[in-house]
């Protein structure tokens, strides 16, 4: 029942092809971090900035809409998702990440931070830290096989 007034819901919303069962799941095997960014602009160019995917049974809505996202983060009714739990022994708990009623209050102590005219001013600094980052991640890796870069990233 859930799953059919989500799709009554969502009729307006492009999006890849959902099969039985799985969704589109097929749309994500051959995602790697190499590919990421390409297969996302494709994806936008495809579907547009605000679209749907299924996954299994998971409805996920992918949005690029700054005034979308803007309406969604100022919003408290969506940020408790059982997601912050399962992404919080990989990415720790961060500001993005917080339990609604925390997020609200700390996102009116940083609002004026984040300003666009405010972040300009440390664009060469998180250059420095993305390419340290990729120095330590490039020291780490081999090439040939995998390792765990939960460490490096949440110390980002």
């Amino acid at each position: 029942v859930k799953t059919r007034r989500k799709r009554a819901l969502i009729t307006n919303l492009s999006g890849p092809l959902a099969l039985p069962l799985i969704g589109s799941v097929q749309k994500f095997l051959l995602l790697t971090p190499r590919n990421f960014l390409v297969k996302s602009r494709n994806y936008l160019n495809k579907f547009g900035t605000l679209s749907r995917c299924w996954v299994f049974d998971r409805l996920f809505i992918l949005t690029a809409d700054y005034e979308f996202v803007t309406q969604l983060l100022h919003s408290t009714d969506h940020l408790n998702t059982g997601y912050n739990n399962l992404l919080q022994p990989v990415y720790g708990v961060g500001l993005l990440r917080r339990d609604a009623d925390e997020w609200q209050k700390r996102r009116q102590l940083i609002t004026h931070a984040l300003r666009p005219q405010i972040l300009t001013d440390f664009v060469e600094v998180f250059a420095a830290q993305a390419q340290l980052l990729v120095e330590r991640l490039r020291e780490e890796s081999d090439g040939k096989s995998s390792f765990n870069i939960q460490p490096y990233v949440q110390r980002a």
